[in-house]
């Protein structure tokens, strides 16, 4: 068996993501596809269109044979920690062989030499990053770079540097590689040359268009007018009782409840000039109530970055009680734009920030478990050989399940659960049908 692992979100399930199932189905006879998919949360700080049932069951009925939630502590972290979330899960179940995703170059070497110079940061790097960084440009831009230029010195060439760089998906594919050599993974990476429309297209092309495109045109003109050439027949259904039931998510419903979180956090703060972090405090003894502020400095960490759009926040939140032009308020020259509205979903959800090291980088480990959301007869099997394979707790229902975890994993499961908890409430606020609570919902078995 032929195992191809996806990193993926699937919001919601396009003509590309069918075309890269269908490719990997067609290269070998017994090829199998494991699936690790953001839960209700997704990678760009916002709440998924559709829940993680209803994603799961189309990646299903399109190839997919073993669907698995990535922890939402990874996947509002930054594309680093996503990559290495789903990596190091792909790397745990033992019986991974590659892993496909979509790009624009599609020579591993590439990702590979790339992945080499960053992991060892020599001292010309450090030296650009560092100067970069001292202009008062964000980190990624500092970063990119600094890349650059080792690059150009192991001679590639300046302009398939530069369209490697201005890629997210390559981007994206490139802490794939760098999370694969981090853990000394066999995982080999394919990537599946996109065509079609690419990830910023705001149109369609050759019956392919963006996710956020499709978002978009969904949200706006609440119709699936102009995009049936684009979504398979099955996704059109889901997305049209979507549409019917008001069942489909957005950021603007995350905008009550992010200020109603607010107001809870900075009811201790007077005004900005009260919001100072205290990084040597210890935490609260064990039975003692948390203050805001022990919440909010466990949000934020030690990330001096984060610090500071805390307190441009405080300002100003009050005034804007929209999410996007919340962020759009807050926002500033070193900080992206997708940074602020994951930062505002963990604000939401309360998730702890990924410890630093003593360089003040993220420091990630695996979650070490699998939540499973979905299988086929093909993906029972695979499922069977990971048991067999790997030491890593399969949790299929989270009510009895969790028994089987450590306190650390059982943290990051009890976040995704609230998570799709507060999902559920949006989505039975808006449409009046209630819904099973997470906790008792199970994995969807695909024939």
């Amino acid at each position: 068996m032929q195992v191809t692992g996806i990193i993926c979100e699937y919001n919601p399930f396009h003509n590309g993501h069918k075309k890269q199932l269908d490719e990997i189905k067609n290269s070998a006879e017994d090829a199998a596809i494991v699936c690790i998919m953001s839960g209700d949360f997704v990678q760009r700080g916002e709440v998924s269109l559709l829940d993680k049932y209803k994603r799961t069951g189309l990646a299903l009925k399109n190839g997919a044979d073993l669907v698995v939630e990535l922890p939402s502590r990874y996947v509002l972290s930054s594309a680093e920690g996503f990559a290495y979330g789903g990596i190091s899960l792909l790397s745990q179940m033992v019986v991974v062989d590659q892993l496909s995703f979509g790009a624009n170059h599609t020579d591993p070497s590439l990702y590979k030499k790339a992945s080499l110079l960053l992991n060892n940061e020599d001292s010309s790097f450090q030296e650009t990053l560092t100067q970069t960084l001292s202009k008062g440009d964000s980190y990624p831009k500092a970063r990119e770079l600094a890349l650059k230029n080792a690059l150009i010195r192991e001679g590639i060439d300046s302009k398939t540097i530069d369209s490697f760089l201005h890629s997210p998906n390559d981007q994206l594919g490139l802490e794939y590689q760098k999370a694969i050599d981090s853990l000394n993974s066999s995982i080999e990476i394919k990537p599946f040359h996109r065509v079609g429309a690419d990830h910023f297209d705001q149109k369609i092309v050759d019956s392919t268009a963006s996710g956020s495109y499709i978002r978009k045109q969904i949200l706006e003109n609440h119709s699936l007018k102009d995009l049936t050439n684009v979504l398979p027949q099955d996704t059109q259904k889901v997305l049209q009782d979507g549409l019917d039931h008001k069942t489909l998510l957005s950021s603007k419903d995350l905008s009550l409840p992010l200020n109603y979180q607010l107001m809870q956090l900075f009811s201790s703060y007077g005004s900005a000039s009260d919001l100072s972090f205290d990084l040597t405090n210890d935490s609260p003894m064990e039975g003692q109530a948390k203050s805001s502020r022990d919440i909010l400095q466990e949000i934020i960490g030690d990330s001096k970055t984060d610090q500071e759009l805390m307190s441009r926040l405080l300002r100003v939140y009050l005034s804007y009680p929209d999410f996007s032009e919340l962020a759009e308020q807050v926002k500033s020259k070193n900080v992206t734009h997708s940074h602020i509205t994951r930062l505002f979903c963990r604000i939401l959800l309360q998730q702890l920030s990924h410890p630093m090291d003593e360089k003040k980088r993220m420091v990630y480990i695996s979650p070490g478990y699998l939540h499973v959301l979905g299988f086929t007869d093909l993906g029972k099997e695979l499922l069977g050989r990971i048991r067999k394979e790997s030491n890593l707790p399969i949790i299929v229902n989270p009510a009895s399940d969790g028994r089987l975890l450590d306190p650390k994993q059982r943290v990051l499961l009890d976040e995704d659960i609230e998570a799709s908890n507060l999902a559920r409430l949006l989505r039975q606020k808006n449409s009046g049908i209630p819904e099973v609570p997470e906790v008792s919902r199970r994995f969807i078995p695909i024939p």
